[in-house]
């Protein structure tokens, strides 16, 4: 006998990736917008350089997508329908 997946508990940690993940992206891209004027070997913050900056943002980028993904494949059915239902309604 397999134990049964809990899809609400994916769900919430999925919730919770997107939420984490998003966040760095959103943070390191304003960062790097606001310190374009800075050479690449100037320390930022916490000692860390823009050119450091820029491939933590490239991958927090893709982790973040990767998620965003698990995140359709999951919540697929309640996608559909609620795209169902919006286009019933017009």
């Amino acid at each position: 006998m397999g134990k049964k997946i809990n899809i609400r508990l994916i769900r919430a940690f999925v919730a919770i990736f997107l939420l984490v993940f998003w966040s760095y992206v959103i943070s390191t891209g304003f960062m790097l917008y606001f310190t374009k004027h800075l050479a690449g070997t100037t320390p930022i913050l916490f000692g860390i350089t823009r050119a450091m900056w820029k491939d933590l943002h490239f991958w927090f980028s893709v982790i973040a997508t990767i998620v965003t993904v698990f995140h359709i494949i999951v919540d697929w059915k309640a996608l559909t329908a609620n795209i169902r239902y919006l286009i019933k309604n017009q």
